[in-house]
């Protein structure tokens, strides 16, 4: 259990260490916990105890380092913006809110969700159950877009 700011700090600081020292490869998908132990280990925690970085935005950075994150981070910003336009669409058709709108905000909303969470921890990434979540998200966003790009065009 990772408590504290100190505790946060120091597991931050870990994962830090780990993209410097793999810039390139990053250390691979599941093995903070194992490269931590052993390369850099904790002195506020026990060994095994911290499996990963409590950090969305660092703990895919160390999984797949430069190349991996800039892909998803464009990835996440191309469904935030696709979010956002499913909303737009959905306010400017309807003339108000309807279904189109209230899929947008929600699709939107999560992605907020996301990223505010993912500040302190990242339980949505990698090998843990509710990961494969967040890319079904990313899906229903780009798939709403493309079915309302569409529409809009068979009714043109």
């Amino acid at each position: 259990m990772v408590g504290g700011i100190e505790g946060r700090i120091e597991v931050w600081s870990r994962a830090i260490f780990m993209i410097q020292d793999f810039p390139y490869t990053g250390v691979g998908m599941g093995l903070y916990e194992d490269i931590a132990d052993l390369m850099y280990p904790f002195f506020l925690h026990g060994q095994s105890i911290v499996t990963h970085t409590h950090n969305l935005f660092l703990q895919v950075a160390v999984d797949l380092r430069l190349p991996g994150v800039i892909a998803w981070l464009a990835t996440l910003l191309i469904v935030v913006n696709l979010s956002l336009r499913v909303y737009l669409f959905g306010r400017r058709t309807n003339d108000g809110f309807g279904w189109e709108s209230g899929i947008g905000a929600g699709l939107f909303c999560s992605q907020l969700a996301l990223i505010i969470h993912g500040l302190t921890d990242a339980v949505t990434w990698g090998i843990v159950r509710p990961a494969h979540i967040v890319w079904f998200i990313w899906g229903l966003a780009i798939a709403m877009w493309v079915w309302l790009n569409q529409t809009i065009r068979i009714c043109s």
